[in-house]
């Protein structure tokens, strides 16, 4: 059935039959007395009016509850006939009794009737508003029965629509939404909202539309309205609060949970997306708060514990994150049992039970899904690597490469190597990375091969095989290769030079031509620490009077990268007067003015820059490390400092920064937990075993102390420039290390 949209006759009635007994009868009446005052022979020739008359009693048995009665009354007047008025009362009628109805077949019996009754009524006269009204709401009741009723309901909602028809407007907006036409309905609603600007319920449905369409910017603007008209709507308070945190406005959704109205601030949904968003900027002690809170509250909810799992492992509390994950291992899930279990294995070792980890690991492998049964083996090899059993590490990994997809190929190559390398087996690592990349070549994977070579070599260099990097160099540096590649591999020719006794011929050949910026802070780096060092200040000179931010922070790159921290300062502090907004020349600058024994102004760019990038974790850690080492401001340097770990829990550097800080605190068992976990993961660092022999003494673990003490010796004799001790440093060590040899065990 089609529907114009010819405009309403004048003709207009009320909506309900439900009405005040005096409106009905004087409405109704009036026509009635009408027809009686015809005479007998008028009457016999205008059946409408008698069919009106008896409309007008059925609908006044039905005014006064004679609902058996009326319905006697009304079968009477159809068989009369009747004007469309009278039809669309008959159909009311209906509806009113399918309302009343208990029965689901009875309730339909009377839909259906009211259907047929204001189909007649919409034939007689289509362009009626009022008859559009109750054929829309009549064929909205029937779409679960009949697929061609919700046409014909949005058919009539439309017309109406036309004329600004508040109701029907919204019942449009509804079935636009049900045929997820969401961006129809939006714009629907937007225009029905300016009608009925602080109309709740229009503006809910508002928020659904443009949420529906993905216009979450207006969806946003809507939910701020609807929290005005009422604040107490706990969803959309939830819902403006999620739009803000998606886009990594954290604080601002802070804000609007933290706005809500008493009665709601206990309410467990909200303190739940609270106490997130409060994780995710990382103020954890007071999102772990509201997780006690919410824990006292109803011990047996699950359906936070992993929330409060993750703020403890960013508060580094990990044995209180183990008793809430060993409590909550996934039963039912196998997938999610598989990675809790791997957490739980990471949680172990964290604090010192690699053995149980191991174990764990070892019993939960063959139940893991497919999917997951290598991130087992893997996190296993990782904990024997650690823990010095390499060989045992590298039998789980072989049966991976055997069977590896080029995608998966170059990790395990690379962790094979590692574990070869560990085991003193170097010649046996190049092989099996040699191999992969033979493997990945003849596979068509030649960007996976090209990046597996530049790791080798960079391996070779971290151990100063140089002639092997010169050999290798060739496979890398060919005329196809990408740009970036070969830049690499010319900086990677370069310092095998000079590592060579060869520095002049690697200087000469990156002069030629217009270098890159890569290539000319190489060339620039050899010319300063290989007896250049006059010409090359000069050209750093000339480069910095350009006054370009980026040529400055380059100068200062260069300079930092040999130790010349103080002379980098007024570089940087040039970059940073001419690009406020530069987070890196920020950064660089706090670092050279620590390097320079400048504290407190370090302190000040640092504490700046969190201003600036609060989460910038290079900083949280540089200031939080810098505080613990003068021993002042520990409480906020110990938060620094978590918040960084929290971010990269497994970066040896920042896990030592926690350690010590715990130190520096006086908190020994935790210090000692954090810098033993430091010291398998910067298995390297001589300032990390020196931190470590601190704990023991501190602990009066003597023999635990000496040998963290030699172990920090040892490596400072062989570390680079990056990680070898400070002169200050290397004479306290030796102090103490001479200290605890004389005093014996």
């Amino acid at each position: 059935m089609n529907i114009d949209s010819r405009k309403p006759t004048p003709r207009s009635w009320t909506h309900s039959w439900l009405l005040p007994l005096g409106l009905t009868l004087f409405s109704l009446l009036v026509p009635a007395v009408a027809a009686a005052a015809e005479s007998p022979r008028e009457k016999e020739e205008s059946p409408v009016s008698d069919a009106t008359f008896a409309f007008a009693r059925a609908k006044l048995l039905a005014d006064r509850g004679q609902l058996t009665a009326a319905v006697e009354a009304y079968e009477e007047a159809l068989r009369l006939g009747g004007d469309a008025y009278s039809l669309v009362e008959a159909a009311k009628f209906q509806l009113y009794l399918a309302q009343i109805a208990r029965e689901a077949a009875v309730q339909t019996r009377h839909v259906d009737r009211a259907a047929k009754l204001v189909d007649q009524a919409f034939r007689s006269e289509p362009g009626n508003h009022d008859v559009l009204r109750v054929y829309a709401d009549v064929h909205w009741r029937r779409t679960d029965r009949d697929p061609e009723a919700l046409d014909r309901a949005r058919a009539a909602f439309e017309i109406l629509a036309e004329s600004e028809d508040l109701q029907a407007m919204t019942s449009l907006a509804q079935i636009y939404l049900w045929q997820r036409r969401a961006g129809d309905a939006a714009d629907l609603l937007l225009q029905t909202a300016d009608l009925a600007p602080r109309n709740r319920m229009i503006q809910g449905m508002l928020v659904e539309a443009l949420l529906g369409a993905g216009r979450e910017g207006e969806a946003e603007q809507a939910l701020e309205l609807l929290l005005e008209l009422e604040p107490t709507r706990i969803e959309a308070r939830i819902r403006l609060a999620e739009l803000r945190s998606r886009r990594g406005e954290h604080q601002r959704a802070i804000a609007v949970l933290q706005a809500a109205p008493d009665e709601l601030r206990d309410r467990l949904r909200l303190r739940q997306v609270l106490t997130r968003e409060l994780h995710l900027v990382g103020r954890h002690q007071e999102a772990l708060t509201l997780s006690n809170e919410m824990l006292e509250d109803d011990p047996r909810s699950p359906g936070y514990f992993r929330l409060r799992m993750s703020i403890l492992v960013s508060l580094a509390r990990y044995e209180e994150a183990l008793d809430v994950l060993g409590s909550q291992l996934a039963e039912d899930d196998a997938e999610q049992r598989a990675k809790d279990v791997l957490l739980l294995a990471r949680l172990n070792e964290r604090v010192g039970r690699a053995a149980d980890a191991e174990v764990l690991l070892r019993a939960e492998v063959d139940s893991a899904p497919d999917e997951l049964k290598r991130e087992f083996k893997l996190a296993l090899a990782g904990i024997l690597q650690r823990n010095g059993d390499p060989v045992t590490a590298a039998e789980l990994v072989v049966p991976l490469i055997d069977g590896a997809e080029p995608e998966d190929l170059p990790l395990f190559a690379q962790s094979l190597a590692e574990l070869r390398i560990d085991a003193g087996h170097v010649g046996e690592a190049r092989q099996i990375l040699d191999d992969a990349i033979l493997r990945l070549e003849e596979s068509g994977a030649a960007e996976l091969a090209r990046a597996l070579r530049i790791r080798q070599l960079l391996d070779l260099a971290d151990t100063e095989q140089w002639q092997d990097v010169l050999d290798r160099i060739p496979d890398l540096d060919r005329p196809e290769a990408p740009e970036e590649a070969r830049r690499i591999a010319t900086q990677l020719w370069a310092d095998a030079l000079a590592a060579l006794g060869k520095a002049d011929e690697a200087i000469a050949q990156l002069s030629v031509g217009d270098e890159p910026p890569e290539l000319r802070a190489k060339r620039l780096q050899l010319m300063l620490r290989h007896g250049h060092a006059a010409e090359a200040h000069g050209e750093l000179g000339v480069l910095a009077e350009s006054g370009d931010p980026e040529d400055l922070v380059f100068v200062a790159r260069v300079l930092q990268s040999q130790n010349l921290h103080a002379d980098a300062v007024p570089v940087l502090q040039r970059a940073v007067a001419a690009n406020e907004e530069s987070v890196a020349a920020r950064f660089m600058l706090g670092a050279a003015l620590e390097r320079s024994g400048d504290l407190e102004p370090a302190a000040k760019v640092f504490e700046g820059l969190l201003e600036q990038a609060p989460d910038h974790v290079p900083t949280l850690n540089y200031l939080g490390y810098m505080w613990a080492e003068q021993g002042a401001n520990l409480d906020r340097a110990l938060e620094l400092i978590l918040r960084a770990v929290s971010v990269e829990p497994d970066n040896g550097a920042y896990v030592d920064s926690l350690g010590w800080a715990y130190y520096q605190l006086g908190r020994f068992d935790e210090a000692r937990q954090h810098l033993e976990w430091a010291s398998r993961l910067e298995r390297e660092d001589p300032t990390v075993f020196h931190h470590l022999g601190d704990v023991y003494s501190a602990l009066g673990m003597q023999e635990e102390a000496l040998g963290a003490y030699r172990r920090a010796l040892e490596l400072d004799a062989g570390a680079d420039v990056n990680q070898e001790l400070s002169e200050a440093h290397r004479m306290e060590l030796r102090d103490k290390l001479e200290k605890l040899e004389r005093s014996g065990p």
